[in-house]
């Protein structure tokens, strides 16, 4: 689990560097356009999700700002499983469909690293929980020790690496 590394964000022809783009949930479309772009950079695409650093930034996507961390789950759960299965299929409060088609496939037959943002502690349970990565942004360097200890702890309970 990464926690506070900052990737480099180019598209050219270097194969080692990687892609960082970034989803605000409930906004879905982005995690075919995400599919793509792991595919045009060979693999290198690390996506970033968040809730949204301002209730009116989640409003505006269409989603009610009270439930944003509830939809930010659920939309983690839908973009894996189109990610992750040959037919995708899922049923919750706000998405529903049944095999459903989804390409391009990932490079690595698994799915990008998944890097949730923000320094909340909703945000580094939620990292514990199905996250790849923790990239809280603004924060003092006090919480960030604290948030880095909170999720490393959260991460061993969870029985999750927290050193992936």
């Amino acid at each position: 689990m990464s926690v506070g590394r900052q990737p480099i964000v180019i598209m050219q022809s270097a194969s080692r560097a990687a892609v960082n783009g970034a989803v605000t949930a409930p906004e879905l479309m982005p995690s075919i356009n995400a599919a793509t772009l792991d595919a045009l950079s060979e693999g290198r695409l690390i996506l970033g999700v968040g809730v949204g650093a301002l209730r009116e930034e989640f409003a505006a996507l269409g989603g009610p700002a009270t439930r944003r961390g509830a939809i930010t789950d659920e939309s983690i759960a839908v973009i894996k499983d189109l990610w992750t299965n040959p037919e995708p299929s899922y049923t919750g409060g706000r998405f529903a469909f049944r095999n459903l088609g989804f390409s391009p496939n990932y490079v690595d037959q698994r799915h990008p690293p998944l890097w949730i943002g923000g320094g909340s502690p909703a945000a580094i349970r939620r990292t514990a929980r199905v996250g790849d990565g923790w990239h809280p942004t603004n924060i003092p360097s006090a919480e960030y020790a604290q948030g880095a200890s909170d999720l490393r702890d959260q991460a061993l309970e969870l029985g999750r690496n927290p050193d992936l």
